[in-house]
């Protein structure tokens, strides 16, 4: 079953009532970096979380693309928000196995260190239903050591490329 969530922009990123602010500099450039997140197949890689992820429709990706993604405790459906390759790429979930949500947008966003390396700053902006605030913390807590740890896998993944 599926429960949908309030189509999101992008903007709202930041202006989110939570967020998940994680940065980190990569071994790769910021287009190698962005070729890995426009590649579906290369996530459960590096994101140990996620078990697998399927573009909705064939052909050309973009803005407005949508696309499915199982992860280990919940599955999301997602449309395209940004697809500005070496600089930004960024999702909002539309709809979710679990109520848990009303928005979340999640903003990658790539710049070019002086040695040519990628910097990059991933923030997840979200907004809890009502009967969840009482748990929040939990959810909390859980995302952020899910991104912790999907950030650190990404960094051993670009290294070991």
């Amino acid at each position: 079953m599926w429960f949908e969530l309030q189509e999101t922009p992008l903007a709202w990123v930041d202006t989110a009532p939570n967020k998940f602010v994680n940065e980190l500099v990569l071994d790769a450039t910021p287009d190698e970096v962005f070729a890995i997140f426009a590649d579906i197949d290369q996530w459960p890689k590096w994101f140990k979380d996620i078990k697998r992820g399927a573009w909705d429709e064939d052909g050309e990706r973009g803005v407005g693309s949508r696309r499915t993604v199982y992860l280990r405790d919940i599955n999301v459906r997602e449309t395209i928000l940004a697809w500005d390759p070496g600089k930004r790429f960024a999702f909002c979930v539309t709809h979710a196995s679990l109520p848990l949500s009303r928005n979340v947008v999640e903003d990658f966003r790539l710049e070019a260190t002086d040695d040519g390396r990628a910097r990059l700053v991933w923030t997840v902006g979200y907004d809890v239903r009502a009967f969840v605030v009482p748990f929040a913390f939990i959810i909390k807590m859980k995302f952020r050591r899910m991104f912790k740890r999907a950030l650190a896998s990404l960094d051993a993944y670009v290294k070991a490329q």
